[in-house]
């Protein structure tokens, strides 16, 4: 008798959806009706089925995606490194939190330091490169938030170590305000960093409110580019190019209406203000200064 071999029902139809995937190890059920709702106003819109599927950490999305049972999925900067090393994504969008689609780093110090600042607060950029601007920190002692934060520690790090600007073992403050804090009363380190551009860390009310004089006091010396992107949406290399585009300019159009934004972000746990298109080449800064330390990624998932 001959063998029955089942056939796999075509991508897109209501047997074999696309899937996209979500990493949230506390997904709540209203986070789940607004991603089923999500999925549904993308089936009835682009005429082929999708559904929303949760997964508590990125190994086992990494495993569905090597299965090929996922075709999209959102993931955060060192959960797109890792897929796309693999080749298992590329990247499509970027969401725009805060007004920013990405973000990067600052390096602070204390004004009596007589620390030389390239940074022009006007343009909110800095005026020379990072090997000449840090080298001033050498042999110095620096304030980190976690060795698990990309720009409380990584990326930061990694601007030193890129330019071999040896620094003395750093302090670990747990936040940026409390980096800011012992900076600001000296003899706990010599300089410190935090993020950038989505907000100034010395204006939050952890800072200002007992340190109103703390721009003055600690200003910034140099900050990065936006070297750090959002969370985003990736694809498979096998989805069709054509229906791909097609999702993106769908998303793209509704993340432009209220309704829609606040759709995205209760489906994802992450406040989304509008979408942009991204290429892989966006993330060439970042993964050279995490290479620069020879970090293994999988140690930085759930950041």
């Amino acid at each position: 008798m001959p063998t029955y071999t089942p056939t796999t029902a075509p991508i897109g139809t209501s047997e074999n959806p696309y899937r996209v995937a979500v990493v949230d190890a506390t997904v709540t059920e209203t986070q789940r009706s607004n991603a089923d709702l999500l999925a549904a106003q993308l089936s009835q819109n682009l005429g082929a089925t999708f559904v929303v599927v949760f997964f508590p950490d990125y190994l086992q999305l990494e495993l569905a995606m090597q299965t090929g049972t996922v075709q999209l999925a959102w993931l955060h900067p060192v959960e797109y490194i890792l897929a796309a090393q693999k080749q298992l994504l590329t990247s499509v969008l970027v969401t725009n939190h805060l007004g920013m689609t990405a973000y990067g780093v600052q390096f602070l110090g204390h004004v009596d330091s007589n620390f030389r600042s390239f940074f022009d607060a006007g343009s909110n950029t800095s005026t020379t490169p990072a090997a000449q601007a840090l080298q001033q920190f050498s042999g110095l002692r620096p304030c980190f938030t976690s060795d698990r934060s990309l720009s409380g520690y990584w990326v930061a790090n990694g601007f030193l170590r890129q330019n071999a600007i040896n620094t003395r073992e750093p302090i670990f403050t747990f936040s940026s305000s409390a980096s800011i804090r012992a900076l600001y009363i000296k003899g706990v380190c010599d300089f410190a960093a935090t993020y950038a551009y989505f907000a100034d860390p010395r204006t939050s009310s952890e800072v200002i409110t007992d340190l109103p004089d703390a721009l003055t006091k600690v200003p910034i010396i140099w900050a990065s580019g936006r070297v750090i992107p959002n969370l985003n949406l990736s694809a498979t290399p096998s989805m069709d190019l054509a229906f791909r585009n097609r999702v993106a300019e769908y998303l793209i159009q509704i993340s432009r209406t209220d309704q829609g934004k606040l759709l995205l972000s209760n489906s994802l746990d992450y406040e989304i203000a509008g979408l942009d298109g991204i290429l892989d080449a966006n993330y060439d800064d970042l993964r050279g200064l995490l290479r620069s330390q020879g970090v293994n990624l999988y140690s930085l998932l759930g950041q």
